[in-house]
């Protein structure tokens, strides 16, 4: 097995992740390729001005296999260090996190994510590839979450008049799509619900008219699937971790 390459543009503008064959990769294994875009005028208005954190997962059309794709190494390696630790930062990929292998709670900084997984948050587009067989079918996911983006929905202080306690503002929100594994397909995840942040994590709200700058967080989200994985060249000045 090929260790997995991560390839950092400069200052982490871009980041692109290519997983390698797994020891369970078959022959006729084709790729997932995922690429996102980012908004950064976006998350620069908020209170924090940080890029946000978000996690791609896989699901089996009857939700009994779940594989993670990524996950932001704040929420993945439970690192907080020089930031707010923001616990409700990506509820509903920790629900799934924890059906898929069998834990409770989110990573730890004890007890992380693997490293294959995780990594710097990209601040302005984001590319990975993983294998999957050929002609199976799978659910995507991508839950992506801005702390600090108040609205008047989702105001700094709770109804109560305290503050809230994670300054999340606007709560994490999800999209999903699905694709079969077959060379050309393509699909755009659309965006479904939103999670509670003082709520059960692994169900989402379909209500998301109160969503508002959230939602531009993402603008781009493309899944497809192709015959081999893409090749990518390393940038003249760039940095790996």
């Amino acid at each position: 097995m090929q260790p997995l390459r991560i390839l950092l543009t400069l200052a982490c503008a871009s980041v692109t992740v290519l997983a390698e064959p797994s020891t369970h990769a078959r022959a006729d294994d084709v790729v997932l390729s995922f690429f996102l875009e980012i908004d950064q005028n976006v998350y620069d208005e908020t209170v924090y001005g940080s890029p946000p954190q978000f996690a791609i997962w896989l699901e089996s059309p009857d939700g009994k296999k779940i594989r993670t794709v990524w996950v932001t190494r704040r929420t993945g390696k439970g690192d907080w260090e020089g930031a707010l630790e923001r616990l409700t930062s990506l509820p509903y990929w920790v629900s799934r996190y924890n059906k898929e292998t069998r834990t409770k709670g989110a990573p730890t900084y004890a007890k992380p994510i693997a490293d294959a997984v995780t990594g710097p948050t990209p601040k302005k587009e984001f590319r990975t590839f993983v294998r999957v067989p050929e002609d199976s079918r799978w659910k995507v996911f991508v839950e992506v979450n801005a702390s600090g983006d108040f609205d008047l929905a989702y105001p700094r202080a709770l109804p109560n008049g305290t503050p809230d306690p994670d300054g999340n503002g606007q709560p994490s929100i999800v999209y999903s799509g699905e694709i079969e594994a077959k060379p050309g397909k393509c699909v755009k995840p659309k965006l479904i619900g939103r999670t509670e942040q003082f709520d059960v994590p692994d169900r989402l709200n379909p209500e998301i008219k109160s969503i508002t700058t959230a939602a531009d967080l993402l603008p781009t989200i493309e899944v497809k699937c192709t015959a081999s994985k893409p090749e990518v060249s390393q940038p003249a000045k760039s940095q790996s971790k």
